[in-house]
């Protein structure tokens, strides 16, 4: 088996990965003086200021997902904003439908997020979920236990676009349990999808049979004004040249971006 990671090196690192037996991955996030608007509407530029992350795998098989989702991420003094992107589903195959908070969503196509301060105990996390028409269902999870009555306030809307579906999401800070985020905050976060009708069940964290792995979750770090890296393609699970979209943000040019391949 193969493993691919792409590293930042400089005054940032990123790691992303895409194997099972890989390192948790890790995210950097910048802070935006214009905050996404979430609508369901990816207006022009809106999420240029953003970190992007992919590669996300099969938690059945490790192996790179066939139905991708590309994540951007940015925060302010409100909020942490995600934008997911999910691709491999054809449009009329789409699963599920409109349903109220805490309906038995987790069957359908959708976007999720787990995310703690890594502060707090490692089986305690918040776990949010959206279909594509935009319903919602979130739990808190701690050791073991999903208490869906906890309703935390968060927002998202959805949307198409080139052939897939989105996500636009907000979630407060005060919804995590942090007063004020500062650049160098660390969370412990995954980004997950089903793609019910490939069907596939994919993580950014290298997980295997499941989601419910706090322990293994990969982390964001909050960047404030720092450079991070943008990354929207990684090599699928095809041999030979191996194709890999990235580049960095808000660069004073000390930072370097090198790619690696190697085998295990």
């Amino acid at each position: 088996m193969s493993a691919r990671s792409l590293v930042l090196c400089g005054p940032l690192l990123l790691t992303i990965v895409a194997c099972a037996q890989a390192s948790a991955p890790l995210l950097t996030i910048p802070r935006t003086e214009i905050a996404p608007q979430v609508d369901g509407i990816v207006g022009q530029g809106e999420w240029s200021r953003a970190a992007v992350t992919t590669g996300l795998c099969d938690v059945t098989t490790g192996s790179m997902a066939r139905a991708q989702m590309v994540v951007s991420a940015c925060y302010d003094a409100e909020s942490l904003y995600c934008l997911l992107q999910c691709h491999g589903e054809q449009l009329d195959a789409l699963k599920g439908g409109p349903a109220e908070r805490d309906a038995p969503i987790w069957s359908d196509s959708l976007a999720e997020v787990f995310i703690a301060p890594e502060s707090a105990p490692v089986s305690a996390y918040l776990h949010f979920m959206v279909n594509h028409v935009g319903a919602i269902a979130d739990e808190a999870c701690h050791e073991g236990t999903r208490d869906l009555g906890a309703n935390p306030a968060w927002q998202a809307a959805t949307g198409k676009d080139g052939g897939g579906w989105f996500a636009e999401i907000a979630i407060p800070w005060a919804s995590v349990g942090i007063a004020s985020p500062r650049p160098g905050n660390r969370l412990r976060i995954n980004f997950a999808r089903n793609a019910a009708s490939v069907p596939e069940l994919c993580s950014w964290a290298p997980l295997r049979g499941g989601l419910h792995m706090p322990e293994l979750f990969g982390t964001a770090v909050l960047a404030g004004a720092e450079p991070v890296v943008r990354i929207s393609r990684l090599p699928d699970r095809r041999t030979g040249v191996a194709r890999i979209c990235g580049r960095l943000l808000a660069s004073d040019g000390t930072a370097r971006l090198t790619a690696t391949m190697r085998s295990l």
